[in-house]
Formats: structure tokens, C-alpha cells, sequence
């Protein structure tokens, strides 16, 4: 009888032991202690999920195997995570991996990062901060951002970043501030898509490349400063920014689309500028901006690509400041209601006409506006905290008329600060002065006030050269 008991016994434990080492080498996951975990052909473990709950700190080996990876739906739905901590060693997290840890609210990636799944984070409602590490190459390979519908508010980037990938932000619609590095050199498709409380972004002068559709939606992006290094500017990059009503036009500009919208189609563009020194208005870049009112094209533009302007049926008015430029296919809309003006003494204007010949012609003596602004005695005083300028307009002409007045206050990246706008009526050859003061509690930088005279009605016609001073 014990030998019996003995042999059954025996038999037990070798197949156990058979058993164990069948799970190990064949089945996918591994149970580990709090772990579960597989491995990859290189022997490398991906994490699976775990039993730990609250604040947890993912391990940088397991049972001697390193890990590189979290693997797709790890801990999705794991509503005690608090906090997670992830090795530098990790290269990967899979797609949808911590989606819906409605209580995780700190997260640290791992600083050797290269690809975040879609969705990994989507549904965190409770993640307000995070910080993207420099090593980060990819981030979605479905068609949902890594962080789409979480709580993110605020975003910052290990030192030397260098690329925003694709859809990294997409539909973050929380997310309210991002300051980009001087050292990203390109921003992602879809990077920013539908990112509704964004409200302004400053691209510094390091990026060269926007892709497609980066902020498509962003409906309330009222304040757009593009990088003085862009290169290309994708496709419907700001499509449907309701808000975006001004825009400059860097001269480094290129290549303003890589389909078949432009990138500031269905904005709300009402008027554009061009950087000093702007040579080419590319291909697209305002077609179907259909809030786009008035234009002025600096003499330094040589040439207008095919459907630059088209679609802008909105367009009333055109000013032109030298020769005739060349023009693509379809560059202009070719419609009544459009005036255009060109020098009096311009030359190339001929063919021009006659290839658009719905649109109104009118000469103009383009060095002579018909109202000039002047700027005196403009100071900040510390002991009263107010910045002051004394702004003069006139009117040069002999017909009187209501104009409008903007005041502008833009900080020393170019952002503005504060706007102040007055319509006043003008007899002819009025001059008239227009106070201005503004509290500014600590002057630490450099401040610049732009005055601008427009026409009072909605064609938004530019009556004078604006004026620019800096303060201090």
C-alpha cells in the first residue's frame, strides 16, 4: 500500500513538473509572483498585467528577463491604479494598454520610450500632466491618439525632444497648455486634432515640418504663431479653426499642402500677412478659406501657386504692391464681387487682367494710404504699472468717413496680449488722437504695441501702414 501511495505520488510530481516546464516554454503567459508576463523571441518580457493595485512600479527585469514592454490591454480597466512608474527600460505600450483607469493620475514613461500604442491612456480621466520623453518615435499605430479622452491638461517634453509624433495629442480635449521646445524640429498629422479648449500655441522657430490635419478642430484656437523656419505646411493643418481669424505667413514657407485641401480650408480666417521678405504664396495654402475678406500682397511675392486663393468666396478685396506676379493654375477666384488693386506704374498686369477678367481692376498709388498713424512719448511707468503710447491718425484725404482703430500689445515671442479697437468718424484731412494705456504689473521683457487703421465695415480694407514700437 505505500508503495502504491509512493509511486502515485511520484507519478504526481513528474507530471507537475512536466506540467510546469509546458507552461513556461509553450503557453503565452507567465505567472510570476504579482506578475504575469511573456516572452518575446528575444527573450525579453512584456508585461501582461498584475495583482498589485494603488501606486505601482513596473519592474525593469523579471525572473532574469528584461522588460521591454506593456503589453496591449495590460491593466485596461484596472480602477485602483493610482500611479504607474515604468522602466527605462521599456521601449513599448501596447495599444489600449491602461485605457479606462479612471483614478490613474501620475504617470512616468519610460525615458527610453520609442512606441505608445493608441488608446494606451484613453478614458484617464484623472490624468491631468504628462511628461513625453525625447526617445518617443511613434505614437499610435490604430486610429485613436495614445491619449484621446483622458483629462491631460497641461504637457512638457524631456529636454531634447525633437518630434511630436502622429496623433500623439489627438482629441485631448482638455488640453489647454503646451509650450514646444525649441528643439522639435517637426509636429506630427493629427498631433493636436480636436484639441477644443486649446486656445493659443506658439511653434518655435526650430520647426520646419506641420503635418496634415495637426490641429484640425481645435475650434476655439483663436492665436497661431508659426515657426519663422516652417518648411512645409500640411494639409487642412487648421482646418476647421473657427477662432483663427489672423494669421502671418512665414517667407520660409514652401509647401503648404500634401493633399487636396488646403491648410487653413473651412478656418476663420478673415485676413493674412506675409513675413518681410515673403517671395511665394504656395500651392492651396488658402484654399476654401471661405472667411477670408481682404489680402495684401507685398511686392517682394513673385509668384501665387495654383488655387493659392481658391475657393475664397468671401474675397472683396485684393491689394497688390508691385509687378505682376506669376500665377498657378485656378490662384485666383475669378468673381464680381472682387476688387483688385494694382500699382499705377506696375508692369506684367496685362495678362493678368485678361485671364481674370470677372474681377474689378482698379490702379493705385500704393506708396500713398489714405490715413498715416503716428506713435510718440511711448513709456511704462513702474510706480503705476501702467505701459502708455500717444497714437496719432490722420486722415490724408479729402473725403470723411468712419475707420476703425486697432491697438495691439504682443509679447516679445510675438504673442498677443491684449487688443483694443474703436471706430471713429474722420473729416477730411482730421487728425485726431487716440489715447492708450494698459496695466502691466511686472515689465520683464520687451513689449510691442502694433496700431493698424482698417475700414469700419467687414471688408476690413488696411487704410494705413501700420505702426509698430517697442517698449522699453
Amino acid at each position: 500500500m505505500k508503495k502504491l501511495i509512493v509511486f502515485i505520488l511520484t507519478v504526481s510530481m513528474v507530471v507537475g513538473i512536466i506540467t510546469a516546464f509546458e507552461m513556461i516554454i509553450n503557453a503565452e503567459d507567465i505567472i510570476s509572483g504579482n506578475w504575469t508576463y511573456s516572452l518575446d523571441n528575444n527573450n525579453n518580457a512584456t508585461i501582461k498585467g498584475t495583482n498589485l493595485l494603488g501606486a505601482i512600479a513596473v519592474p525593469s527585469s523579471i525572473d532574469g528577463y528584461t522588460v521591454t514592454a506593456i503589453g496591449a490591454f495590460a491593466f485596461r480597466g484596472y480602477m485602483d491604479l493610482i500611479s504607474i512608474s515604468l522602466p527605462d527600460s521599456v521601449t513599448t505600450v501596447g495599444n489600449d494598454a491602461f485605457s479606462g483607469c479612471t483614478n490613474l493620475s501620475n504617470v512616468i514613461l519610460s525615458k527610453g520610450l520609442i512606441s505608445l500604442g493608441g488608446s494606451a491612456f484613453y478614458g484617464c480621466s484623472s490624468l491631468k500632466q504628462i511628461e513625453i520623453p525625447k526617445s518617443l518615435t511613434t505614437a499610435t499605430n490604430d486610429s485613436w491618439g495614445p491619449f484621446t479622452n483622458s483629462g491631460l491638461i497641461t504637457v512638457t517634453f524631456e529636454t531634447g525632444t525633437t518630434k511630436i509624433p502622429d496623433r500623439l495629442f489627438s482629441s485631448c480635449q482638455n488640453l489647454e497648455s503646451i509650450i514646444i521646445p525649441d528643439t522639435i524640429t517637426s509636429i506630427g498629422s493629427l498631433s493636436f486634432h480636436s484639441c477644443i479648449s486649446m486656445e493659443s500655441i506658439i511653434i518655435p522657430n526650430s520647426v520646419t515640418v506641420i503635418g496634415s490635419e495637426a490641429f484640425y478642430g481645435c475650434k476655439n484656437l483663436s492665436n497661431v504663431v508659426l515657426s519663422k523656419g516652417l518648411v512645409t505646411l500640411g494639409g487642412s493643418a487648421f482646418n476647421g479653426c473657427a477662432s483663427l481669424e489672423q494669421i502671418e505667413i512665414p517667407k520660409s514657407l514652401t509647401t503648404a499642402t500634401n493633399d487636396s485641401w488646403g491648410p487653413f480650408t473651412n478656418s476663420g480666417l478673415i485676413t493674412a500677412t506675409f513675413e518681410a521678405g515673403t517671395t511665394k504664396i504656395p500651392d492651396r495654402l488658402f484654399q476654401s478659406c471661405q472667411n477670408l475678406k481682404t489680402i495684401t500682397i507685398p511686392d517682394t511675392i513673385t509668384s501665387i501657386g495654383s488655387l493659392g486663393f481658391y475657393g475664397c468666396t468671401a474675397l472683396s478685396n485684393i491689394y497688390f504692391h508691385g509687378n505682376a506676379p506669376t500665377f498657378g493654375s485656378s490662384a485666383l477666384p475669378n468673381l464680381s464681387t472682387i476688387t483688385g488693386y494694382y500699382p499705377i506704374n506696375a508692369t506684367g498686369w496685362e495678362p493678368v487682367i485678361a485671364a481674370y477678367n470677372q474681377i474689378n481692376w482698379l490702379t493705385w498709388d500704393a506708396p500713398d494710404m489714405p490715413y498715416s498713424i503716428s506713435i510718440a512719448n511711448h513709456n511704462y511707468n513702474s510706480s503705476t504699472k501702467l505701459m502708455s503710447a500717444g497714437i496719432s491718425v490722420t486722415n490724408n484725404t479729402d473725403l470723411t468717413g468712419k475707420v476703425k482703430v486697432i491697438v495691439a500689445v504682443y509679447s516679445n515671442v510675438n504673442q498677443m496680449l491684449t487688443v483694443k479697437t474703436q471706430d471713429i468718424d474722420f473729416d477730411s484731412k482730421e487728425s485726431k488722437t487716440i489715447p492708450f494705456s494698459e496695466t502691466v504689473n511686472n515689465l520683464t521683457e520687451q513689449y510691442t504695441i502694433k496700431v493698424f487703421v482698417w475700414s469700419a465695415d467687414n471688408s476690413m480694407v488696411p487704410l494705413a501702414r501700420p505702426r509698430i514700437v517697442n517698449i522699453p
